[in-house]
């Protein structure tokens, strides 16, 4: 396994612990901000 795969695979490992400790709340926050986000991009390459 090279370097890069480990860092990615530790990465996504931690992301998923954070994930896995929201409460729903929390997530519901984050999934908001994501849409927001998705929602910008979106107008801003329409222009």
């Amino acid at each position: 396994m090279t370097y890069n795969q480990q860092l990615k695979d530790y990465e996504d490992a931690v992301l998923q612990k954070r994930l896995d400790e929201m409460t729903p709340e929390e997530m519901a926050q984050l999934e908001a901000r994501i849409a927001a986000a998705v929602e910008s991009e979106d107008n801003i390459e329409s222009s």
